[in-house]
């Protein structure tokens, strides 16, 4: 877990300018699968508490960095308070955002940091 924690911790100060995110930003990374709602998924983001959970079980730390990236583009488009109770949707112009701009983060990140 500890791979994870350092990439998240570095990846959340990289992407923290570019969305514009502000305060505290709370992660929880579990080692099991995850629940939420009535789907399974790898993370997600609770606009109730504001806390980002991922899973980490059995995944590459750029898998889960790619899952993280998603659930900020959801806080940041928190944040703008863009979020209501029906997004989340496949195929919701909220979830594509997120998809689409966690795909443009992590290629940055990795060509900015990793010389990728």
């Amino acid at each position: 877990m500890q791979t994870y924690q350092t990439a998240c911790k570095d990846f959340v100060a990289w992407c923290r300018p570019r969305l514009g995110l502000k305060g505290r930003i709370q992660v929880l990374l579990v080692n099991r699968d995850l629940q939420h709602g009535v789907q399974k998924t790898f993370g997600y983001y609770d606009p109730q508490t504001q806390q980002i959970v991922i899973s980490c079980k059995d995944r590459h730390p750029t898998d889960v960095l790619r899952t993280f990236a998603h659930e900020l583009v959801h806080r940041a488009q928190a944040q703008l308070q863009e979020l209501s109770a029906q997004d989340g949707e496949t195929g919701s112009p909220i979830e594509n955002e997120a998809n689409a701009l966690a795909g443009i983060l992590l290629r940055l990140y990795n060509q900015e940091n990793l010389g990728q």
